[in-house]
């Protein structure tokens, strides 16, 4: 169960810095 909880934490943390770049590429896009 913790493990659990760590690795979707993990992929949350994964996501979140993902979206953050793709906003980022956006921006510069524009």
């Amino acid at each position: 169960m913790y493990m659990a909880q760590r690795n979707i934490s993990f992929c949350e943390r994964t996501r979140s810095f993902f979206i953050l770049i793709f906003k980022f590429a956006n921006l510069k896009d524009l």
